[in-house]
Order: C-alpha cells, then structure tokens, then sequence
C-alpha cells in the first residue's frame, strides 16, 4: 500500500497572512457614532502578523524551474494593496495610497512600518511601494517565535493611517522579483459586486508564466475587515482606530502545474489510420498538447464563485502545445530513411531512442534545459519537461483534456495517446485544469535524486512513464500545498 507522504515542509506553498487587533476592545459598529466613515481623524492603526510557511529558499531567480513535483516555493517578496470601500456614489472599492513615509499617511492614504521578524528590514522600517522584502534571508526563523513547525518566516506590520468605520480590503501578493521588482508590468484591476470584490487582478502579460524561458508563479490572498474607534485605548489615552475583526489571509499558488517523464520512447511508430501497418514512420518530435488554451487569470482566485477555475479563455477550442520533444538530438537518432519496415524493427533494429554520447543520458522539453533545476537528476534514458499552466474549467466538445501526439519530420501525426486518470473522483479523460493543483505524466517527488523522499519505499521512487505501453497514466494532485507523494491509496 502506498503512503502518504507530509514534507516538513508541507505547507510550502502556502502563505499565511493574520491580522492582529485587541480581542477584549469594545466595538462600535461602522458608521454610528464617532466611527462614522466620515471622520477623518487619523491615528496609528492595526498590527498585522505575516507567515511564510515552507522552504522559501530566498533566490533572487526570477523564476522558480520545476524538476518534481514537491510542494515549494521561491517566494521572496510579498506586495500588499489595500482598498477602501466607499458605499456612495455606486459601492465601490478605491486603492489607496501607500506612502513610503509616516507622515504622508493622511488624507486617506495608509503607511507600512516593519516592526519585527527575519525579512529583509529593520524594525521601523517603512515599506516602499508596500513590499516586504524575504531576498537576502534563507530559512531563518528570528524575530516572531513560532508553534507551528511547517512557518519558518514570520513578521510583524503596523498599518498606519487607518480611518474609523471603513471597510478594507487587504491583497497579499507574493512573487519572486530581482531587487524586489514587482513582475507583473500591469493589471486590469478590481470590479466591485455589492460590497466584495468580483473577479480581482487580471494580468496583461501572463506570457512569464506560460513560457518555459521565463517560468514564474504567484501565490495571493485576500481579506476584508472594518474599522472603528476604540477611545482612550492609546499608551497616553487617545483614541485608537482598530479592526473589529481579525482578517486572515492565507496565500496559495494561483496557477496549476504539470510534469511529464518519458521512458522507452519508440523510434518508429506507423500512422494511426494507415491501412499499411507493416511501414513504420521515424518519430521526430512529440508534443504533450491540451484540448484548450487559458490566456490570462484572475487573482486572489478566492474572489471567484469557485476559486479553482481563476484561468480566462478568450476564444474556444484552441489548442495549447504545452512541451515538446524533439529528438533529432537523441544519442541513436538514425539520419537515413525516414520509414523503415515492421519486420527490421523484429529483427533487432533500434527499437527506442537512447540519450547522451554513451547512451545513458537524458532529453529535455525544448526550452526546459535552460530553466531547469541545477540539481535536477533523472533516471538515465528518460526525457523530462515541467512548467506551470493556467486553469480552465470546460470540457470542449469531448475531447480528452491532455493528449501526446507523435509527429514525423514534416509534421505529419502518426499517432495521438490519450493521458487518462483512473484516480477516484476525476473524469477518466475530461478532468479539470484546476488552480494550485499538479498534473504528473510520471512520477517525479523530489528534484535532487530518482529515489522518493522515503529510502525504505519503492513506491515513490522516480516512475516515468513507458511509452511502450497501452496507457498514459496522470497522477493529479489536488493538494499541491500539502500533499508530496500523489500516488495515494
């Protein structure tokens, strides 16, 4: 039976975001009283507690390459945005400022003081452009003691500037960025629907986590909470402005990810609808494709009526060619006749593609090798590829959600494989693409060996899959924060 696995690390790709604020303060309810939303009186505001849970590793790479499926993260930075509601005229949520200084928080503009924990400042800084800085720090766990043993970066937010009997609505955003660089060039911005948020930020550039050359991801959350004035709770007996409620945000992956890890890859293959099967067609390249293409997403996902979906597809029914393999580089890829027949494949003719000058190495996705992992190791004879993709939840037509599709050197396909599940609970062939979930061609746990994270288990040893075979069997697993091993009985 096979196990499953926790990491230490389990929660790796989750980000806690908590609020603190004084439980036994007494509360006057938003827009009665003194704590009206029309007062303007502005006094020192919430603290706020931020976690990072997991091995964040503190790389200033501008992406994080894939080599497994492990639940981590290379989250160095987190940026925060707040909005405020205003219910007249048309309910709707405005940004507000954040000044890099205390005393530009007036007028309704807000400031972030850092005030302790192992980020990248000092206590009393102020948060330019409201970043939190992780990228100079690797796994320390100064500053905000913690009980739970899955954080291992925690810090401590003043907000200053709040005003009394106002919504909020605070976004985490977390990212890797060289020199805390923001990635995304621009947004579309928030839409309001009666007093939440209805769809979030839309990116206009999502080609940095599409593309292998650029491969990113983006973990977000959000929260609302209100004001009011808490009089004479001040050291010196002034009013104090706090949140009636305490929010909590907790940051997930806001895109999907998948791998795929071949073995025993057929150097001929005969057409699929060829009447002549005795004539066998040289295999140059195979492609892992999907039956559809998201273009952009929507983020925090938890803004949605159902937050697994946060993928936009512009038009229906396009494909998305998501790795492809080309093996002219392959160490025994035969440069004469392009077909050859059944027969000679009998008599001992090379049967599969080997990799490297002595026929042990490996073969990449195109584009993968210059991304990936320093450490990744392989098992020899295999090719591999890994990369994140954006979700959607519709099944076009009937198709099957991923296939491989073999193809000769002129394009031609000679042979199309459906990638089916036999998971419980997922469509055979028309399972989702779903946010912060993994799809897995074969298995892969961990970067920096083929054996799994437990020496003493066969079953989660590295397991491409054999291309030789009747099926092309998908692992997903849909809790990528939590889960290492996604062959789970």
């Amino acid at each position: 039976m096979k196990k499953q696995y926790l990491l230490m690390a389990a929660f790796a790709s989750a980000l806690a975001f908590t609020a603190c604020t004084n439980d036994d303060a007494p509360f006057t309810a938003p827009g009665e009283g003194e704590g009206s939303i029309t007062e303007e009186k502005v006094v020192e505001g919430a603290t706020f507690e931020i976690a990072i849970a997991g091995a964040a590793n503190g790389n200033t790479k501008a992406a994080r390459p894939m080599g497994s499926s492990a639940a981590d993260n290379n989250v160095n930075a987190i940026k925060l945005d707040i909005y405020k509601f205003n219910p007249d005229p048309g309910n709707n949520w405005e940004k507000i400022t954040i000044a890099d200084t205390e005393t530009g928080a007036t007028g309704g503009a807000v400031a972030l003081k850092y005030v302790s924990g192992e980020a990248n400042q000092n206590e009393g800084d102020i948060l330019e452009d409201g970043i939190i800085d992780y990228s100079t720090k690797e796994n320390v766990n100064e500053g905000i003691p913690s009980t739970d043993q899955h954080i291992n970066k925690r810090a401590k937010i003043e907000v200053i500037g709040l005003q009394s009997g106002v919504k909020y609505q605070i976004v985490a955003i977390g990212y890797n960025g060289t020199d805390k660089a923001y990635p995304y060039n621009s947004t579309t911005g928030y839409t309001a629907a009666g007093e939440g948020f209805a769809n979030g930020v839309s990116l206009a550039n999502v080609g940095s986590v599409n593309d292998f050359g650029g491969m990113q991801e983006i973990f977000a959350a959000t929260s609302t909470a209100d004001t009011y004035t808490n009089e004479g709770a001040g050291p010196e007996g002034q009013d104090v402005i706090e949140f009636t409620v305490t929010p909590s945000l907790t940051l997930k992956r806001q895109v999907a990810g998948i791998l795929a890890y071949f073995k025993n890859i057929p150097m001929y293959l005969p057409k699929q609808d060829g009447a002549d099967n005795n004539t066998l067609y040289r295999v140059e390249k195979l492609e892992v494709v999907a039956n559809q293409t998201a273009t952009d997403f929507y983020f925090p996902a938890i803004l949605l009526d159902n937050p697994d979906f946060n993928g936009v597809v512009a038009t229906e029914n396009v494909e998305d060619v998501l790795m492809t393999f080309d093996f002219t580089t392959a160490h025994n890829y035969p440069t004469d006749a392009e077909t050859i027949t059944a027969d000679q494949i009998a008599d001992g003719d090379n049967e599969f593609y080997t990799f490297g000058d002595e026929g042990n190495g490996n073969l990449y996705a195109t584009g993968y090798e210059s991304a990936k992992p320093n450490d990744l190791q392989l098992l020899p004879n295999t090719a591999f590829g890994a990369r994140y993709i954006l979700p959607y939840d519709k099944h076009y037509g009937e198709s099957t959600t991923l296939t491989l599709v073999f193809k000769t050197k002129n394009d031609e396909v000679l042979l199309v494989r459906d990638v089916t599940t036999d998971q419980p609970g997922f469509a055979s062939n028309t399972y989702d693409i779903r946010c912060n979930n993994f799809y897995s061609i074969g298995q892969k746990l961990k970067t920096d060996g083929t054996d799994g994270p437990d020496k003493d288990d066969e079953d989660d040893d590295d397991d491409p899959i054999s291309l030789n075979g009747n099926t092309v069997n998908l692992r997903i697993n849909d809790a990528w924060d939590v889960l290492h091993n996604m062959g789970v009985e």
